[in-house]
């Protein structure tokens, strides 16, 4: 603030002189003295705030709510990360459709927030695997729910991830066993954790 206002008493002085000189320049310097003004004022709220901030002490923290703020145009990519209702329909209906043909019994659980949305199991091998499904309208990150991620984390290789890309398009599923093994990056600190496309995409196997 006190460049600026260095800056425009110097420009002050300028139109001060040009006038001295015969210029006609009282427009200028009206509007020029205007801003010195506007900035001396604007310094002393911003050291009256300063001085008050010194007053505050720490106290209970209450969570309002959380803002994931990114420029433009990423603001597009904060929309995949959105659910959206067909989107997961058609996702948990690939799954399911993927577990049938290969002798499996997919049961929908996702209503039940157990950290995973099917529970498969083979009536014959007696092998149950909980499957984590999560549909894109086309590509982009991933993230899983601390309930989600705590749930990989304790099953392990029984801990199935199926990631459906193009689900507004050509839907491809992605399966992932043991998804916790991968390098998840929390996002908000405990919100949730992210893995990109391409991970998924070189890990995910069919």
């Amino acid at each position: 603030m006190n460049t600026l206002i260095d800056r425009q008493q110097r420009q002050v002085a300028e139109l001060l002189q040009r006038q001295q000189h015969g210029e006609e320049v009282s427009l200028a310097l009206s509007e020029a003295q205007k801003r010195v003004d506007e900035l001396n004022e604007r310094l002393a709220r911003r050291r009256k705030e300063l001085a008050q901030e010194r007053q505050l002490a720490v106290a209970d923290i209450t969570r309002i709510g959380s803002a994931l703020v990114l420029p433009y145009p990423q603001e597009e990519a904060f929309r995949e990360l959105v659910p959206e209702a067909e989107v997961e329909r058609i996702a948990m209906q690939v799954a399911m459709r993927y577990e049938q043909p290969r002798g499996w019994l997919p049961e929908d659980v996702s209503q039940e927030n157990r950290g995973f949305d099917i529970l498969s199991r083979h009536p014959e091998s007696g092998q149950v695997r909980v499957i984590e499904v999560k549909g894109r309208a086309a590509s982009g990150p991933i993230v899983l729910t601390p309930n989600e991620y705590k749930t990989a984390g304790r099953l392990r290789k029984d801990y199935w991830l199926y990631v459906i890309f193009d689900c507004a398009t050509r839907p491809r599923l992605l399966p992932l066993q043991d998804p916790a093994r991968l390098e998840w990056k929390p996002v908000m600190k405990i919100d949730c954790f992210q893995i990109s496309p391409q991970e998924i995409e070189r890990e995910g196997t069919i």
